[in-house]
């Protein structure tokens, strides 16, 4: 269960109320949580400091890969990974135990 989706997150009392919220759900919901966090700068995943109390590390991940149309394969490859790179090295750094969804 997805406890939100892409609010902003940029200030600490907003994540104090996200963290009563999940308190509330975890006392009605005995199922994973996980939260749907953007992946954009001004409200990104990184921004994201109640990742402790869920199951799940929720991604949206619309990355842009392409700036025109037909980009080769391989370049769009190439950007896939450089995007993955940067959250793995989150990952390892913050949350290594915790699965991620996309």
């Amino acid at each position: 269960f997805s406890v939100g989706c892409e609010n902003v997150l940029g200030n600490n009392t907003r994540q104090d109320y996200w963290r009563k919220i999940i308190q509330q759900i975890r006392k009605e919901y005995s199922g994973h949580l996980t939260y749907s966090a953007n992946f954009n700068r001004s409200v990104s995943y990184r921004k994201v400091r109640f990742w402790d109390m869920l199951d799940f590390i929720g991604i949206d991940a619309y990355f842009s890969v392409a700036n025109r149309p037909a980009q080769s394969v391989e370049k769009l490859i190439r950007k896939w990974n450089r995007r993955i790179r940067k959250i793995e090295k989150w990952y390892t750094k913050n949350h290594p135990n915790k699965h991620i969804l996309f």
